[in-house]
């Protein structure tokens, strides 16, 4: 997702959002382990439903990583400038004012 933002507000200028350019992440399957706790990797889209189900008919916590590629999108997603409730792809506003639970910042009133 670092690398979503640097691409729509940073010309692709990538810091900090991969291996390649300083990002670095422990083996968290190993560290789950290493504390007691069960660990799934998803790797492939055609594991994701029965790894899933693995870890939600498990007992107690579990560790689930999902892997991605570098230039997987995701969506929705937050907006600069935006509050959380109103991501991006805008929801048209009527559909979006009929689900609101908390009172719209102006910037989600000015879409109307």
């Amino acid at each position: 997702m670092i690398g979503q933002t640097q691409d729509q507000w940073l010309n692709s200028n990538y810091a900090a959002s991969n291996v390649e350019n300083g990002l670095a992440f422990p083996d968290f399957e190993k560290l789950a382990v290493a504390y007691g706790f069960p660990s799934v990797s998803i790797r492939r889209n055609k594991d994701l439903m029965g790894k899933l189900k693995e870890v939600i008919s498990g007992h107690g916590p579990a560790f689930c990583n999902i892997e991605m590629s570098f230039d997987q999108k995701v969506v929705p997603q937050v907006k600069y400038g935006r509050p959380l409730e109103d991501g991006e792809p805008l929801l048209p506003r009527k559909i979006f004012f009929e689900n609101i639970l908390v009172k719209p910042i102006d910037i989600s009133l000015g879409d109307c």
